[in-house]
């Protein structure tokens, strides 16, 4: 039986989930120590909102994020990238 894997990595723009948000998701697919898929999607948290503190916690600017889709888009295509990779209906696709 194979074993499939997902590893997340998320970038915030901030500490506090109450004013900070994701604004990069990225994963890697791994089966059986073989990487068959990686995902990488940047992403605008908060559009009309400037967050002050993020060069310090990423390197990026908040002029960086003003051009990039918004965060329910990048959710929208982390998800569909998942079920793209994995079978729902399938308990040995897990």
């Amino acid at each position: 039986m194979s074993i499939k894997r997902v590893f997340l990595d998320v970038e915030t723009t901030g500490l506090d989930p109450n004013i900070n948000g994701i604004w990069q998701i990225g994963a890697i697919l791994d089966v059986d120590g073989k990487i068959l898929g990686e995902f990488n999607q940047k992403m605008t948290v908060f559009p009309s909102k400037k967050v002050d503190n993020m060069a310090d916690l990423t390197g990026s600017n908040f002029e960086f994020l003003k051009d990039l889709p918004l965060a329910s888009e990048g959710l929208r295509l982390f998800k569909a990238w998942l079920k793209s990779r994995i079978n729902p209906y399938d308990k040995s696709d897990k």
